[in-house]
């Protein structure tokens, strides 16, 4: 925006202490600082669409009304000047300038492409020299007529620039183009298209068309021979020229005929047609001024000057504005016949300031005078003025020295000076008028104005910030007409009141309140009464605001204590404040008062610093503040002013939240609507406002006057005043007078508008886009880019590629008298809804995606016929890679990689099908020897628990004992194949984890290595070994590497024939243990080598047809090698066989975490039963155990191992076994775990959830031997896991322990009173450890009363008597009777132990009913009777 701080606004006006009339306009200045590229403009023009382009020393400018644009032309290419010095432009056809520089050569500007040409290469091309012009003399729709030096005319067409399109008219005999002569005064293209060339030697007439020639080219170079033909007029009829002959040539355009008369004996400067009167106006060079009557053709002498006058121009009035030839200019009143020469009050002249006359849309003449001096013509003093006053009453005086101008007939002035840059001068129609207060105060009194009021005879008060109250009547400004005004002043007068009596209420900002009483009918004078805090009830003395309401009440606002009300008691005026109290808000937060009114029902609407208060005459209010919270505020708490309008509406003026309008009934809740400067507002701090006779809201802000249109729900600023220096609206000062004008005050006094005068001439306006911005750089048309050849103003679209997507675009309205304008703007492809630009002449738009968008602007103005609207497409190009071609591409790409993908694919799926077949029927193979497995645990638990028995226990014969022991060495193998497979299948689920510990490998393999002696010597084989060293130490965990070995080992024998070697060989390298065994079998083929590791693979070479291997063995080793962190690896030998190597680490990184308790459990565990068996034959009562099994042989088995220590029940399944175990209530439970119907971990949970037999031990036997499983059955209570095949001494000796340590526990509880846990010794359910707590409490609470017995301990614990004593004695293996004694005893102790009661006292404390049966007891459980006892102590 161009900087306008120098700018000065101009208001002239004419009240009775000044001496000219009002005239109302702005001017600002531009210079180099604001873009112009040079201070001496020496051209101006405006083209069609509005811009204004100037011609400066140094080069071309334009100026869009809010930017300049400098072109500078280059010397690169064809684009330059050769002289930047521009002295004159012409607008042509095609959007093309024509330039005239100062080495008189012609150029034109492309104002799309943004590029210059010169002419000079072209005429000197076509007629092989330079020529110089020194005028562009006409442009015309299709040609430009230039004149030149000494060379004639010349036509140039503008739709072929070439020298096909130049055409020469010049003197010369002969010549079809032929001119009077070559020094060309005009030429004129009249209304019927011909064209009219005066020359120094007579009149020429061309007419245009395909086959140009000379019309009458003799008659009229006849007529006109040796006449110096110098200006021309034309009306309708007739077409007047000048010469200096003094003679006036006459054509009529209907005879076509030529009329000379001599009007004078001296050359005639120029000719004026009248527009009032048929009256061609002469100036000849003796100074006279000629009339030459029209209709009569006859010509009178109407003044004789006392010098050469040159130019005249007439204005409205009919009065003469006459050229000198010396300076100044000369104003003849036709009126009066006055004439005075006006001369410029400033010392410096000079030459070049041409003279230039014209009226302006008020009618006010202007003039540039020759030789220096501008200013207008004040008719109602007589005076010319050439300095401007503003309202402050300083003076500034105009530009004097003008060297062109231009007028906008719209009311813009453009002069183009040397020293002082570009001026603008907009001149405003009067309906602004500026009061100058100032006048009617004294120097030093301050002019703010801070409360205006009309009275009843039309006056208006106007009372200032410095206590100055002036009356203003007729455009007179006296002092008020009130008898004896205070001595020291009123202070601020801040509000003013004339009530129903005409009464009028003058309140100030320090000094309380005044009254002022009129005296008589005629109110011309008035008595004035003070009231302050001092000297009556009134609590405040700054009163910002005064009220009356409907039934003539007086409220007062103050800005420290609220509101008060007006009173009278008994004659005399009282004040009451109104407080508003609010458990909401704190006290005094209503105080400060800015402003009352009252709606159309009577509420008082109070405005305040703090929130809207309405308050009703019922004492009832009801507060309105801003909050994000609910959504509906009033857009800010701090009120200005509240304007109430015609309709009822109420208006809130806010300091910074804009306008808000206020709807429905204040005490049921009001509705809100706000509007700010995203609306259209000039600002959004309002200090007061207005409404008009139509409806409309004037409101006064600190960005100037806005208009609201409340049908439409625009805002139209009006920029009169706010760019005034100094210049700012007051708080809620605002009045209307009866004719409807609007006052405001000021900080410099008072403006008035009259909203009836606002007739504003609404005229076509062009809305242009005026730059365009990429990626914060500016973008200059480029004609070998598609879509960016033009400037932004002239093309239908812009294309850009992909990453310039960040454009602005600059638009402005080319209506130079406006700089404020509203826009609404949306980009359609992005987004439909309009947005406000809120004036910044501005729209950004960043990260564009790639597409097709149209940017539409349109002004918000009710100036103009048709509202300004302007549209640009805006194309956003993909990248390469997402053009369509790049899509082709990707396209063909796609189907390749996709034909490539599905062959792929297939060949995948066919391998992996293939794979997940074998692997299916190696899970196959895995689940059924799995299954198998476990199927065979129970039976080798048959076979090898009976064989050990007969082999421990029965004589046999030696036959007998060695079929004996070949069945336990079978049956020991196949167990051992069973815990293999079984370990392999645990290693493929991840559940299988090593033991990492320190032993001695080669003690390790000698035990291995000596276990395959007796089949080498049966099979006459040699068994080697080589070992490195007696002993080595490793990390590794043992029993798995004795599986390691056993399994190599036993796949030699396997595969090697008899009468052949095998050699174990041993030893230890740098950290690393190695282990090789070779034998001297069949060995493998090498493309087999890899597979022998695999699970289930067999060699299809073995030493005879009944060897025959699992495919198992290797399987396992290398998956516990691979556990170890070592390699396993095979290959054949030199000769003959095959050698396997197994290489592990001495030291393992990482340790094992298999858990250890049900290691150390069993190992535990394993005792002998013997001694224990014997104390339990020797038992009276034998405890009870449970057997649940689903294999009959087993339980039979079981059954007999058992029966000789214990009582047995039996059970088939987990329901059969759960519902034993109610009726019975065992000492004990051995269950299988996989059974039909109910599997044992099942049972477990239900029993251990019953309170009846939760107590009981259970013990589980599974082929489960997984230590997942074993894990999870101790978790859900079992006492102890077995896994199958099992030893009976090993379970005989389990069940022993628990059933002996169940026993134990209870002897603690006695001695302590309490259940006492040991887990480590012995499982205890919390149900069951709840169970003895409840009976010792019973027992305790109960045990003095000498009826209790084991019933009531039953029942306490809500148990059947026989459910109680079952359970009881299960847990403990005493009687509940015993117990209850026991436990009197025990206190009973402890009560003789104090020392305070007798035996007897004891005894029936205790629950016994007879002292000597107490006393017999006691001494049973302790040894000794209580008499005794109590005098041990």
């Amino acid at each position: 925006m161009p900087n306008i701080y120098r700018s000065v606004f101009v208001v002239l006006f004419m009240i009775s202490t000044l001496s000219f009339a009002q005239v109302n306009c702005k001017v600002e200045y531009y210079s180099g600082k604001d873009g112009l590229a040079h201070s001496s403009v020496t051209a101006i023009v405006k083209d069609r669409d509005g811009f204004m382009w100037l011609g400066t020393w140094n080069g071309l400018n334009r100026f869009d009304g809010k930017n300049f644009k400098t072109y500078k032309p280059s010397l690169k290419g064809n684009s330059y000047l050769e002289s930047k010095r521009i002295v004159q432009i012409l607008d042509g056809e095609n959007n093309l300038l024509w330039i005239k520089t100062y080495d008189k050569q012609v150029y034109w500007f492309d104002k799309k492409t943004e590029k210059f040409a010169t002419l000079s290469t072209i005429i000197e091309e076509r007629y092989k020299k330079k020529i110089l012009f020194n005028k562009i003399l006409h442009v015309s729709k299709d040609h430009v007529w230039l004149g030149s030096v000494a060379d004639g005319l010349f036509r140039i067409s503008t739709r072929d620039i070439s020298t096909k399109g130049i055409r020469q008219f010049r003197e010369a005999e002969g010549s079809d183009n032929i001119l009077s002569s070559n020094e060309v005064n005009f030429l004129h293209e009249d209304k019927k298209g011909k064209i009219w060339i005066g020359t120094i030697n007579g009149l020429n007439s061309l007419i245009v068309g395909e086959n140009e020639g000379l019309r009458n080219t003799l008659f009229i170079i006849k007529e006109t021979l040796g006449l110096n033909i110098t200006k021309f007029e034309e009306d309708r009829n007739q077409i007047y020229f000048s010469t200096a002959q003094g003679i006036l040539i006459v054509y009529n355009k209907q005879t076509q005929l030529i009329t000379k008369r001599r009007v004078s004996d001296y050359p005639i400067n120029n000719i004026f047609l009248s527009k009032r009167s048929k009256i061609l106006y002469l100036t000849d060079s003796s100074g006279k001024v000629i009339g030459y009557d029209i209709d009569n053709a006859a010509s009178k002498i109407y003044l004789q000057g006392a010098e050469e006058f040159i130019h005249l121009f007439e204005d409205s009035r009919g009065n003469l504005w006459l050229e000198p030839s010396s300076e100044g200019v000369v104003f003849w009143n036709r009126t009066s016949g006055k004439i005075n020469h006006f001369y410029s009050p400033s010392k410096k002249q000079d030459k070049k300031a041409l003279f230039s006359c014209f009226e302006d849309i008020n009618d006010v003449v202007w003039v540039s005078m020759k030789g220096g001096g501008f200013g207008y013509y004040d008719y109602k003093s007589a005076s010319f003025v050439t300095k401007n006053e503003d309202m402050s009453g300083n003076y500034t005086s105009f530009p004097q020295l003008i060297y062109s101008l231009h007028y906008d007939p719209s009311g813009v002035v453009w002069l183009c000076t040397e020293e002082n840059g570009l001026i603008k001068m907009v001149l405003r129609n009067n309906n602004f008028d500026s009061d100058k207060l100032v006048k009617a105060l004294s120097p030093e009194e301050d002019p703010e104005v801070r409360s205006l009021m009309f009275d009843t005879k039309g006056r208006l008060w106007v009372g200032t910030k410095s206590g100055s109250l002036v009356v203003k009547k007729n455009d007179t400004y006296t002092s008020a007409p009130i008898d004896k005004l205070p001595v020291q002043g009123f202070s601020g007068i801040y509000a003013m009141l004339e009530d129903k009596s005409n009464t009028i209420w003058i309140a100030t900002k320090n000094k309380g309140l005044y009254v002022a009483t009129p005296k008589n009918q005629e109110q011309t004078d008035y008595s004035l009464t003070h009231y302050d805090t001092m000297n009556s009830t009134l609590q405040s003395d700054q009163i910002y605001t005064v009220l009356q309401d409907h039934r003539g009440d007086v409220w007062l606002g103050t800005f420290d204590k609220g509101l008060i009300k007006v009173q009278w008691k008994d004659g005399l005026i009282d004040f009451k404040s109104i407080t508003f109290n609010n458990k909401t808000y704190p006290q005094g937060s209503f105080d400060k008062i800015r402003y009352l009114t009252v709606d159309d029902t009577g509420n008082i609407w109070i405005a305040t610093t703090f929130g809207l208060v309405v308050y009703s005459q019922k004492g009832h209010f009801r507060v309105y503040r801003d909050s994000y919270q609910t959504g509906n505020g009033i857009g800010g708490n701090d009120l200005q002013y509240i304007l109430k309008a015609s309709n009822g509406d109420m208006w809130l003026c806010t300091s910074g939240g804009g306008l808000t309008k206020a709807t429905g009934d204040p005490f049921t809740g009001l509705k809100f609507k706000n509007y700010t400067d995203e609306d259209g507002l000039s600002n959004d701090y309002i200090l007061s406002g207005a409404e008009d006779s139509d409806g409309n809201l004037w409101l006064a802000t600190e960005g100037g006057i806005s208009k609201f249109d409340l049908r439409s729900e625009q805002f139209f600023p009006f920029d009169a005043f706010h760019e005034q220096p100094g210049f700012n609206f007051s708080e809620k000062t605002v009045a209307k007078s009866p004719y409807g004008e609007i006052i405001w005050g000021t900080s410099k006094g008072t403006i008035l508008l009259d909203p009836s005068k606002q007739i504003i001439s609404k005229s076509k306006a062009t809305l242009v886009f005026s730059g365009l911005q990429v990626n914060n750089k500016d973008l200059r048309p480029n004609p070998e880019i598609d879509g960016q050849a033009f400037n932004i103003q002239y093309a239908d679209k812009i294309i850009l590629n992909y990453d310039q997507n960040n454009i602005s675009i600059d638009f402005t309205i080319t209506d130079h008298r406006y700089s404020q304008h509203n826009y609404l703007y949306r980009l359609q492809g992005l987004d439909s809804t309009w947005h406000t630009d809120k004036q910044l002449n501005r729209v950004t738009f960043t990260n564009l995606s790639p597409g097709q968008y149209c940017l539409e602007v349109k002004a918000q103005s009710d100036l103009y016929t048709v509202l300004p609207y302007k549209s640009l497409a805006i194309i956003i190009l993909p990248p390469w890679w997402h053009t369509w071609w790049a899509y082709t591409i990707y396209f063909v790409l796609l189907l390749c990689i996709a034909t490539l993908v599905w062959r792929i694919l297939s060949t995948m799926i066919d391998l992996k099908n293939k794979v997940e077949i074998e692997k299916k029927v190696a899970e196959m193979k895995m689940d059924f020897f799995t299954n198998v497995s476990h199927e065979l645990r129970t039976p080798l638990t048959l076979i090898l628990s009976p064989v050990k028995q007969l082999l421990g226990s029965e004589k046999l014969s030696s036959q007998g004992e060695q079929y004996l022991n070949m069945v336990y060495r079978n049956a020991t193998r196949m167990e051992t194949f069973v815990n293999q497979l079984l370990d392999l299948r645990k290693i493929q689920e991840n559940k299988f984890k090593v033991q990492f510990e320190m032993f001695d490998v080669i003690a390790l393999s000698r035990q291995v290595i000596d276990n395959f002696r007796p089949i080498a010597r049966e099979r006459r084989m040699t068994l080697k070994t080589s070992f490195s060293s007696d002993s080595i130490l490793i990390q590794a965990d043992e029993n798995h590497i004795e599986t390691i070995l056993f399994n190599i080992l036993s796949n030699s024998f396997k595969y090697s024939p008899d009468d052949t070697e095998i050699v174990v060989s041993l030893d230890e390298q740098q950290g690393v243990f190695n282990l090789q065994v070779s034998d001297q079998g069949c060995g493998v083929s090498n493309e087999m080598l890899n597979n022998i590791f695999e699970l289930f693979y067999v060699e299809s070479k073995t030493v005879s047809k009944n060897t025959k291997g699992t495919g198992i063995g290797l399987a396992l080793a290398k998956e516990l090698v691979d556990l170890h962190n070592g390699q396993i690896r095979a290959f054949n030998n030199d000769d003959r066989g095959l050698s396997v190597i197994v290489t592990l680490p001495v030291v393992q990184q990482k340790e094992s975490h298999i858990p250890q308790q049900v290691r150390d459990e069993t190992a535990s565990e394993q005792q002998s039963y013997s001694g224990n068996a014997e104390e339990q034959k020797d038992d009276v009562e034998k405890p009870v155990v449970l057997i649940v099994e689903d294999n009959e042989d087993l339980m039979n088995f079981l059954k007999m191992q058992l029966n000789l220590y214990y009582k047995v029940l039996i059970a088939h399944d987990g329901i059969e076994g759960l519902a034993v175990a109610e009726q019975q209530i065992p000492d004990l439970i051995i269950s299988d775990i996989m059974m039909p119907h109910m599997d044992g971990i099942t049972m477990l949970a239900q029993i251990r959830q019953n309170t009846k037999i939760s107590h009981i031990p259970i013990v589980l036997l599974s082929a489960k031997h997984a230590i997942e499983s074993q894990i999870e059955g101790i978790q859900y209570g079992a006492d102890f896991y077995i896994t199958k095949p099992f030893h009976t001494e090993f379970l005989l000796s389990s069940v022993n322990n628990l059933i002996r340590r169940r026993t134990q526990f209870f002897s603690a509880m006695v001695e302590r009173r309490e259940v006492v846990l040991k887990p480590s010794d012995l499982i205890i359910t919390d149900t069951d450890e709840k169970f003895l707590k409840n009976v010792v409490q019973v027992v305790e609470e109960r045990m003095s009363d000498p009826d209790f017995n084991i019933d009531m301990v039953a029942d306490g614990l809500h148990m059947s008597r026989n459910t109680f004593y079952k359970k009881f004695k299960s847990l403990t293996k005493i009687a509940p009777i015993e117990f209850v004694r026991d436990m009197r005893l025990q206190r009973a102790y402890q009560v003789l132990g104090d020392g305070r009661h007798t035996v007897a006292e004891v005894a029936y404390m205790v629950g016994f009913n007879n002292p000597k049966y107490f006393s017999t007891c006691f001494k049973d459980k302790f040894g000794v009777s209580p008499k005794e006892f109590s005098k041990s102590l």
